[in-house]
């Protein structure tokens, strides 16, 4: 049975669970899935990446994955229609 003060289940070995929504948030997800939920076609997520734009991503073995906390973060980094137009990495781009 775990003490209840520290969650563990030896005496004397701390535990200290995650936090359910960090926990929730170390998803990896494919580049498909990334595109689907973007709605936009894989080869954009594939020009933003050799262009480095675009959602933060790793490189396992030849494929990119995609942390669902990084993606968040990118998503919410994005300018809302009618704000200024500048990137999430902070460069204005020039209005059409």
């Amino acid at each position: 049975m775990p003490d209840p003060e520290t969650g563990s289940t030896k005496p004397g070995q701390s535990f200290c669970p995650k936090n359910a929504l960090e926990k929730k948030y170390e998803h990896w997800m494919s580049t498909d899935e990334v595109s689907e939920r973007l709605k936009i076609p894989p080869k954009t997520l594939a020009n933003w990446a050799s262009l480095g734009k675009g959602p933060r991503f790793a490189r396992i073995g030849r494929f990119r994955r995609y942390r669902l906390s990084d993606l968040i973060a990118w998503e919410e980094a994005l300018p809302t229609r009618g704000s200024n137009l500048q990137e999430p990495n902070g460069e204005c781009r020039k209005a059409a």
